[in-house]
């Protein structure tokens, strides 16, 4: 099967217009099966015309609900109902397969393109993209216990030898760290770009007064006991967490997956885009023409 008018005009046996034509005359209202005149062949309803226009408002079905989505297919941002550390970095994809149209676009790419399973790219791509988001999910779940950690340092003033914080903040502070760098560096550079940053300089707005530590006006620990002092352990803390050699490999690690993600789709829409630029030619050019072949089966049929 070809979308392109020159093999429609000169193919003289096209086995997908035949096919095609004897779905749309096999699912014909049986009270519409008068064909006993001669006029009908030319008529709106019946013959040729209803081919033609069948045949129109198949691919134009088939491009809109298949072949135009996955030429324009990308990873959108997965709707998450919380704001989590991560949630930039999970992703959805739009479906095709629930279209009433995904079978016949199957049966069409078999011969237009018969070494493309369109199928197996998508079960893979499905694959690879949930594998991708239980990553992120699991460092999610790993992140609180991480803070602690980094916040479990001597602190003779205070019980439990634990610096306070307050979760929340924190959280939003380090999301926009790790925003930053996953979207504007490459998986190779990534980690590098994390090690290098400046605390100094990121963390030049840190105050404290009256027991309370402000990054940038945001409240960050709270204590009776915290003074000035503690601004440099907070600072160190911070780039700690920051620089955590784990996180920002999970991020590399996130990364990799974003741009082989990238691939897979960029060989789905490589091989589907001139489909649909070749369906829009045939739909929107040149008059529709049938094959040879056809127009014997249109007769008969008919006739």
């Amino acid at each position: 099967m070809s979308f392109d008018n020159s093999n429609i005009v000169h193919n003289t046996s096209n086995s997908s217009d035949v096919r095609f034509f004897h779905h749309i005359y096999n699912n014909i209202n049986d009270s519409k099966r008068n064909f006993s005149s001669g006029y009908q062949y030319f008529s709106h309803y019946y013959g040729m015309a209803f081919f033609i226009k069948e045949r129109r408002k198949h691919y134009r079905n088939l491009n809109n609900e298949i072949f135009k989505p996955l030429s324009q297919l990308n990873l959108n941002k997965k709707p998450s109902y919380s704001n989590s550390l991560f949630d930039y970095a999970k992703y959805c994809i739009h479906n095709v397969k629930t279209s009433l149209f995904y079978k016949y676009s199957l049966q069409h790419l078999s011969e237009d393109r018969p070494n493309f399973s369109l199928d197996l790219q998508l079960d893979n791509l499905k694959e690879s993209l949930e594998n991708h988001n239980e990553e992120v999910e699991s460092l999610e779940k790993e992140i609180p216990q991480i803070i602690q950690n980094k916040f479990k340092i001597s602190y003779q003033s205070l019980t439990g030898r634990q610096y306070p914080y307050i979760e929340s903040s924190i959280n939003s502070i380090l999301k926009n760290g790790f925003e930053k760098y996953y979207n504007t560096s490459t998986s190779d550079k990534i980690v590098h770009n994390i090690n290098t940053y400046s605390s100094k300089e990121t963390y030049k707005n840190i105050t404290c007064n009256n027991g309370i530590i402000r990054f940038n006006g945001s409240r960050i620990a709270e204590h009776y006991s915290l003074t000035e002092n503690d601004i440099e352990p907070y600072i160190e803390i911070m780039d700690n967490l920051i620089k955590d050699d784990y996180i920002s490999n999970k991020l590399k690690n996130l990364k990799e997956n974003k741009e082989k993600l990238d691939l897979q789709i960029n060989e789905i829409m490589q091989e589907i885009t001139p489909l649909v630029e070749s369906i829009d030619r045939e739909l929107y050019g040149t008059k529709v023409k049938c094959c040879p072949t056809v127009l014997k089966l249109i007769r008969n049929y008919f006739f």
